[in-house]
């Protein structure tokens, strides 16, 4: 799972950390506030935690004296409406899932040594959970919201300091450091105690993927950048400097630094996602030496998911750890001389993540499924892993042994904890007493990002959220209120409507789900295409006879997207009709070669043609090449022919990369995105009506525009902006929001959209 959010319409790596505060107000707080409830509410109904958001918004607003408008609820780091004459803005709701997001965790103990964990669930603010691990329950903390401005985050890694404190590193490039005795946190970097040099050291770094500590509290950051790429930044918690381990991109061409350990002053880091690659980095001459790695583990993409440093072996696990034969190459993680990169053993690690213990010299830990010898039965075991015979035992077992481990898993060497992913449960084992437990904490969520949405024609919305969920929403626009409904555990890429039939198309994998608004059944998810290498649907929309048409990007560091058709009934892709783009059908041998190396990202259909906007962009961490051959195109695709019968550039020479949304207005004329430009096509040629620039925006991302009593709106970058846009003259006017995503027409012909964790109703004069 990727979780960086460049697959959507709002990325992080245009988000550079500075010390300026981001673009909030006071109603942002209290809606952070309002809004982070525990899963102890999950057995209200959904109408009365949306009531609950809204009274106690009211309520404190009441208090303050202070009335409150729907636009002083931007979501944090994302700018304010523009002010409104042109229409009406209102706050419909603000749906939370009922599950946590937990990409790792944190421990520590208190001055008393009583063992503690830090949860953090990611989100707006992000919601901090104190986990008492002796007595197995949840702290009752004062304030809970770890970023103090709102921002959005998912912390990917911890580390613990020689004072006890605990630092997250969070998808939002910044570092918190969270005390164990009063549960307060500070952000790194915010004021003279921790931000020596930080200024021109954040720069650097967008999305922090992990973090290690060494014996002198200095932290080795794993970092993401797409300008400056994947470094490792320092921090020194002493002296509050910020540094650059060796002053440039670990690995040319690769953004990301994923994965990092440290022992006996060597740094190890793993980079993604075009050419994952292990590198060697002693602290003391910061030269980054890359290591000669099994063939398995140098794979053309993905990434090197995560390390750790033991006992002079450098355990690995990647995303792709299969022979040319399609073996594994290790069941688990492998391990490897840190010196040389050479094979030496295994850890069967079913998570991919191996751990270590304090005390122990070499051994490590991991979660793994066995079969009991006496019962048959499949059991959920913490592993050791003892490397000298590479024999393995169960240390504990339990049947709902919790399976994300983090580096800081062991408190003590007698304390052990891990969390699920995406829901409440907690696992603790004391290894003195030789006694354990999964319980419930009723954890704090965090909203999340709505990154998709759609209004079928039963009058209600559905919305899908940023990182996975085991639910969408459902929401009344009328009452203002939303529920909760059962899905895989996946992101929502997607939505289309087919007759009764709602179609989510899901990452990871590049699945289908279908679930139907009448009765509510919902069906098995399905794989678009297989065997291609394809993960993300993001374009979809429905065909003639019970039929969804479906593009999708391809897997991490990829390029090249696919074209499939969906039979709603039968609930499977049409045989023999899935591409790849490069090779569908061309009606003339001159079009042949013109969309090689594209993705499909936007659709419109009409008279049994479909139209397909393209983009450069392939699956997470892929380049393409900045030229007319990348430039968005859009496509027509005659269905019963199966043939592509046009391909035409719309806005060609002014590096637009993507057509971002197409789409058919009440007026029967087809209108286009791209990142900066509206434009008309006449559907028979595919050549341009008229074209209007809109912003000086460049994206690759899939938009939306909906057509409205004779206006387009469009979400352009930058800033996602709304614009309104006359479909009759192309006369531009000013956004009247910022920050939207999921912009769709209701049945009540109002505009709906998200910003941030909230869906918004428009109405124009």
């Amino acid at each position: 799972m990727n979780p960086r959010s460049d697959q959507g319409s709002i990325s992080h790596s245009n988000r550079r950390p500075s010390l300026r505060k981001t673009m909030l107000g006071a109603g942002l707080a209290l809606a952070l506030s309002a809004s982070t409830i525990s899963t102890s509410m999950a057995a209200e109904t959904p109408a009365s935690k949306a009531d609950q958001v809204s009274s106690s918004i009211a309520a404190r607003s009441a208090s303050s004296g202070k009335s409150m408008s729907p636009g002083a609820l931007a979501p944090a780091g994302l700018p304010r409406p523009a002010a409104t004459q042109a229409g009406r803005e209102e706050l419909v709701s603000t749906p939370i899932p009922d599950e946590p997001n937990i990409p790792s965790y944190g421990t520590t103990t208190d001055k008393g040594g009583r063992p503690l964990a830090f949860v953090v669930s990611g989100g707006y603010g992000g919601s901090l959970n104190v986990i008492d691990l002796k007595n197995k329950r949840k702290i009752d903390v004062e304030k809970t919201v770890l970023d103090k401005d709102g921002a959005e985050l998912y912390p990917w890694g911890y580390a613990t300091l020689s004072n006890r404190h605990v630092v997250a590193a969070c998808s939002n490039g910044r570092l918190y450091d969270i005390d164990p005795d009063t549960y307060t946190v500070k952000r790194l970097g915010d004021d003279g105690s921790s931000n020596k040099n930080y200024e021109e050291i954040s720069r650097r770094g967008s999305f922090y993927w992990d973090v290690v500590a060494d014996e002198h509290d200095r932290l080795y950051i794993a970092s993401s950048s797409e300008g400056h790429g994947g470094r490792v930044l320092t921090y020194d918690a002493k002296s509050g400097r910020w540094g650059d381990l060796t002053g440039s991109r670990i690995q040319e061409g690769e953004r990301d630094v994923r994965s990092i350990a440290y022992e006996n002053g060597v740094v190890y880091v793993g980079t993604g996602m075009t050419k994952p690659s292990i590198y060697r980095i002693p602290t003391a001459n910061p030269r980054a030496q890359r290591l000669n790695v099994p063939a398995a583990l140098r794979k053309g993409s993905g990434s090197v998911a995560s390390l750790e440093a033991k006992g002079g072996r450098l355990y690995v696990t990647m995303s792709d750890m299969r022979n040319a034969d399609g073996s594994l190459i290790c069941d688990g993680a492998c391990a490897l001389d840190p010196n040389t990169g050479a094979l030496l053993g295994e850890a069967r690690s079913f998570t991919k993540r191996v751990v270590a213990r304090p005390g122990e010299a070499k051994k490590v830990y991991y979660f793994a499924t066995a079969k009991n010898p006496r019962t048959g039965a499949s059991e959920r075991n913490l592993m050791e892993h003892n490397p000298d015979d590479g024999s393995e035992r169960p240390v504990f077992t339990n049947d709902e042994f919790a399976d994300n481990l983090s580096r800081s898993a062991w408190v003590t060497h007698d304390v052990f904890v891990s969390t699920n992913i995406n829901r409440d449960g907690i696992t603790v084992y004391d290894a003195k007493a030789k006694t354990g437990a999964t319980f419930k904490a009723k954890l704090n969520i965090a909203p999340r990002r709505i990154q998709s949405m759609i209004a079928p024609s039963d009058g209600k919305l559905y919305a899908g959220w940023f990182m996975h969920t085991r639910k969408i929403a459902r929401i009344d626009p009328a009452s203002r209120s939303y529920s909760l409904l059962p899905q895989s555990l996946k992101q929502v890429e997607s939505f289309a409507q087919s007759g009764d039939w709602l179609v989510s198309g899901l990452y990871t994998g590049g699945m289908l789900e279908s679930r139907n608004l009448k009765t509510g059944e919902t069906r098995k998810p399905i794989e678009v295409a297989k065997g291609k290498n394809q993960d993300r649907p993001f374009a979809m929309t429905s065909v003639a006879n019970g039929r969804v048409a479906v593009g999708t990007v391809p897997g991490y560091g990829e390029r090249g997207g696919a074209l499939g058709f969906y039979d709603v009934a039968k609930n499977q892709m049409e045989p023999n009709l899935v591409y790849l783009l490069k090779d569908l059908p061309v009606a003339d041998p001159a079009l042949r070669g013109s969309l090689d190396g594209l993705s499909p990202i936007s659709m419109a259909y009409r008279d049994g043609k479909l139209y397909v906007g393209t983009t450069a962009r392939g699956g997470s961490g892929s380049e393409f090449e900045h030229s007319g051959k990348s430039e968005g195109k859009v496509f027509v695709f005659d269905v019963a022919k199966q043939t592509v019968t046009a391909v035409k550039t719309p806005v060609p020479g002014f590096e637009q990369y993507a057509v971002t949304a197409l789409t058919f207005g009440d007026d029967g004329k087809l209108y286009g995105t791209t990142g900066g430009y509206v434009f008309e096509l006449n559907p028979n040629t595919l050549d341009v009506v008229k074209r209007a620039k809109v912003s000086g925006g460049k994206e690759v991302n899939r938009s939306q525009l909906v057509y409205k009593s004779g206006m387009l709106y469009g979400v352009f970058q930058p800033g996602t902006a709304l614009f309104p846009v006359s479909a009759q003259t192309f006369k531009v006017s000013a956004p009247v929001a910022r920050g939207v995503s999921g912009l769709v027409r209701g049945t009540d012909g109002n505009l709906y959209y998200a910003k941030g964790p909230s869906i918004y109703r428009y109405t124009p004069n």
